[in-house]
């Protein structure tokens, strides 16, 4: 969209000073005197209204957005978000014991984006976890959500930090919508980090900022030996 009044003014610019389009005899036209003056004046404007028009999908998604940091008292990590998140529990109670699921999203409805942490911390009686086996519920877990979201997953990678492990990916939902996601294992704690919005949405510098502010500061959980030294 910026390149047709990116060319059309910058041709008009040329023309009004005279670089191209000079049509022998012009002087003896008294309405050549008028159009070059249009072509001078409306050239540099409408090149300003084609950068604009460029800059749009760089500047309009963080237009109004406020950030404040989520640290949840006792929960071991920080975030920033791009607006005052909606906070939300839910209990499950399953074989090792209750748990509870903490959400805290925020939705920009004039990027129609969404952006929400997830964080269950696991049930004292679950035994200790591999590697490995974290690993696999990681993956396992991004399975479920997939079928359940009747989405398809495009990418995943696996991710490490000193406090345990994760894994990235990204999922194509209907309507032209992209899920982007990390879930991680650490300390004692899964959290899910999710970003989900339109195509062209999911991976401006609200969606970077977003995750790579993401900060574990709890003490790490020492997992479970693995059998297979190199997983």
């Amino acid at each position: 969209m910026a390149a047709v009044p990116l060319c059309g003014g910058i041709w008009a610019t040329l023309v009004g000073f005279e670089y191209i389009g000079k049509p022998p005899g012009a002087e003896l036209n008294p309405k050549y005197a008028i159009r070059r003056r249009i072509y001078r004046l409306g050239g540099p404007i409408v090149i300003v209204m084609g950068l604009w028009v460029a800059v749009q999908p760089i500047v309009a998604p963080l237009h109004g957005v406020k950030w404040e940091v989520y640290a949840p008292h006792g929960a071991g990590f920080s975030i920033e978000m791009p607006g005052r998140p909606e906070e939300s529990v839910i209990e499950e109670s399953g074989e090792y014991g209750p748990v509870k699921n903490h959400l805290a999203r925020v939705m920009l409805r004039m990027l129609g984006t969404t952006n929400a942490i997830r964080y269950t911390p696991l049930p004292e009686k679950l035994p200790r976890l591999s590697v490995a086996r974290r690993k696999e519920l990681l993956k396992e877990l991004v399975a479920k959500l997939v079928v359940g979201s009747d989405g398809e997953l495009v990418d995943d990678a696996s991710l490490i930090a000193p406090a345990g492990v994760g894994l990235e990916f990204r999922m194509q939902l209907k309507e032209g919508l992209i899920y982007r996601g990390q879930f991680w294992f650490l300390g004692h704690t899964q959290f899910q980090l999710m970003v989900v919005g339109p195509a062209d949405l999911i991976d401006t510098e609200i969606s970077r900022r977003f995750f790579d502010s993401f900060s574990y500061t709890a003490p790490p959980d020492a997992p479970a030996e693995s059998k297979d030294k190199n997983r």
